[in-house]
């Protein structure tokens, strides 16, 4: 019979993954099994999304990391197939040392090291584009957003569609619609549209939902006729779903009329939202926090994307296809 271990950690343990990874590397390559057993557990709740823990500072030293300890000679087996189950269950791979080591692996956990190795080429790599404007892009944050660590974090291929300036309304070649007809990717898992400011910004026509699903009837010179054909064309030239994403709460009276239109046309078209303006809970931000997360109030500083977005997000997207 299998001998079983009462596993648990202390906040001591969460402490020492706050300060970084050496502390973590001293643990899981020390001598101590029943050390590196509570670490484990306690990385679990660290790469687990649900818990909005930011670990992206040293998230791929964590994962190379993980990978020599499942081929380090002599390891405890059980500690081996705990870090196996941590990449399982939160990573995407490529997993290189584990592939290069893996005839050296215990026989025990070869089948399982080997689902680990191959996650990324069976279930394949999933495309995501992101059509929109500075927010998608990251204008306050060095071209860096919420796309951009999502992506990385779960191995996602990216489209990056992001125009700083730029309306859903098609008045010119910079518009969305516009921009959405020179991406040229073959397929997609998944289209990320913003709803954007700008469009509240410079007082474009909201317009209304049309009876129609036809890509030509959309009048896309106004709001609601842009986001019908932004959907309806992805439908036809991608077949996948599509979602849109708002902003946070701010003061415009012009935004809030576009998100309830979006919400009526995601009910026609039967699609899900990430609706940031709605969430209470996501606004609930102290005045220090926002300071931090905001440039100004619309754009998301680099620290708002990391700490504050991606969790958000991290939870929503994988849900969508």
């Amino acid at each position: 019979m299998k001998e079983s271990r009462f596993v648990t950690y202390t906040e001591d343990d969460r402490n020492i993954v706050r300060a970084g990874i050496e502390g973590v590397r001293e643990i899981l390559l020390g001598s101590d099994a029943d050390q590196k057993r509570s670490m484990l557990f306690c990385l679990d709740w660290f790469m687990d999304p649900y818990y909005g823990q930011d670990i992206s500072a040293f998230k791929e030293e964590l994962i190379e990391l993980l990978q020599q300890v499942i081929v380090a000679h002599g390891e405890e087996l059980d500690v081996k197939e705990d870090a196996l189950q941590l990449l399982a269950a939160y990573e995407f791979g490529p997993f290189p040392i584990l592939e290069e080591h893996f005839e050296e692996l215990e026989e025990e956990i070869k089948p399982d090291a080997k689902y680990v190795i191959n996650m990324h080429r069976e279930f394949g790599v999933r495309t995501l584009i992101f059509l929109g404007s500075s927010v998608t892009y990251g204008e306050a944050a060095g071209g860096i957003s919420f796309a951009d660590l999502l992506c990385k974090k779960f191995g996602y291929e990216m489209v990056k569609e992001a125009v700083s300036g730029t309306t859903l309304v098609d008045d010119g070649p910079d518009s969305y619609v516009s921009r959405l007809k020179t991406i040229d990717a073959e397929s997609a898992s998944l289209l990320v549209c913003q709803l954007s400011t700008n469009d509240a910004t410079c007082m474009k026509p909201l317009g209304s939902v049309d009876k129609s699903r036809e890509l030509e009837s959309f009048d896309t010179k106004t709001v609601a006729g842009a986001i019908e054909y932004i959907i309806a064309y992805a439908r036809v030239k991608w077949g996948c779903p599509v979602t849109f994403y708002t902003s946070p709460q701010y003061e415009s009276k012009e935004y809030a009329e576009m998100v309830e239109l979006l919400k009526k046309i995601a009910k026609k078209w039967d699609i899900e939202l990430i609706n940031l303006w709605d969430d209470k809970a996501f606004n609930k931000v102290t005045a220090e926090e926002r300071a931090r997360f905001m440039a100004d109030p619309i754009h998301p500083t680099l620290e708002g994307y990391k700490e504050w977005w991606l969790p958000y997000f991290e939870k929503k997207i994988p849900s969508l296809f």
